[in-house]
């Protein structure tokens, strides 16, 4: 995940007064070279830079949450903690720490305390969408979709032009079987962001392969899985996958095992258990059988969105 809060303060940092040598302005001064470097991703410098922050002003705890996203990007997750953990002593009611120190238990793979910040976050600043789509994810990332669903129904709320969320709330409406809907949310955030890849394939991937067969639809599904490859550039597997499933849905059984083949060469770095998913829906292909979502979604994996940008 990217890391926010260097982001949204680099605008006050970038600037400090340098004409006094007090400690405070030589902190601001070192901050804010941090700040660059991280936007430059020079992590190490950064770290230094804040290192020497916190030496002259121990008690920001903005600096230490910066060293904390610096340590985070380095995969660092030990010290990014203790950092974060600094900063929310120093400043309990800054929202931004709850949600950057989330991500990092999120990266760790510790899911239930990720939650228990962002749920703390979301008290502190209720109206703060993005909270509940990180939060939203990591319920995706538990298999909780009945909570997903419903944390990506309140960034809706908040924010309906949130093509993002349309589209995960999609995703975790399929795990819910509740097709109809998702197939509407899929088509709203291709409506609203209509380059957003992700959008065009979902919509293709249901239309192709919705146990409903009142939803499905072989023709429109390929040109969505198209258009979703195109914007990717050809170069996603698992966009070419959805090609495949539209294809075999639309009675094009060779085009679908071309595809299908197509994604496993691109599919260098996708987990094993995917791997084996394209490789069952190929041989369905080569027998002349389309695919169908499963009450499991084997496709959930490869069609989860991609990590949002910062929030604004």
């Amino acid at each position: 995940m990217t890391c926010r809060t260097f982001l949204c303060w680099s605008v006050i940092l970038l600037a400090p007064t340098l004409g006094r040598a007090d400690a405070k302005q030589e902190a601001d001064a070192f901050r804010a070279q941090g700040v660059a470097n991280l936007q430059k991703k020079e992590f190490d410098r950064a770290i230094a830079d804040f290192d020497q922050a916190v030496r002259r002003m121990p008690q920001e705890a903005m600096t230490y949450c910066l060293r904390g996203c610096a340590y985070a990007a380095k995969r660092d997750l030990e010290r990014a903690l203790t950092d974060y953990n600094e900063a929310i002593r120093l400043d309990p009611k800054l929202v931004c720490l709850y949600g950057e120190r989330a991500t990092a238990y999120v990266m760790k793979g510790d899911h239930d305390r990720a939650l228990a910040d962002f749920n703390e976050a979301i008290r502190l600043d209720p109206a703060y969408a993005h909270l509940y789509y990180d939060r939203g994810r990591v319920h995706v990332l538990k298999q909780d979709f009945g909570r997903a669903f419903a944390d990506f129904s309140e960034v809706i709320r908040l924010k309906p032009g949130h093509a993002d969320a349309y589209c995960a709330r999609g995703s975790a409406g399929i795990a819910l079987r509740k097709y109809a809907g998702a197939a509407a949310d899929f088509q709203e955030a291709a409506r609203l962001e209509p380059t957003l890849a992700m959008a065009h394939a979902n919509v293709g991937f249901l239309l192709a392969t919705c146990p409903e067969a009142t939803l499905r639809d072989g023709k429109r599904a390929v040109g969505c899985a198209r258009k979703g490859c195109e914007l990717t550039h050809w170069q996603q597997p698992a966009m070419v996958s959805v090609l495949a499933a539209a294809c075999a849905e639309a009675g094009d059984f060779r085009g679908a095992v071309k595809w299908e083949k197509n994604a496993l060469d691109l599919a260098v770095s996708v987990p094993t258990a995917t791997i084996d998913e394209m490789r069952g829906r190929l041989r369905l292909y080569e027998e002349g059988k389309p695919y169908r979502i499963g009450a499991t979604v084997p496709e959930a994996r490869a069609l989860t969105p991609p990590p949002p940008p910062p929030a604004p």
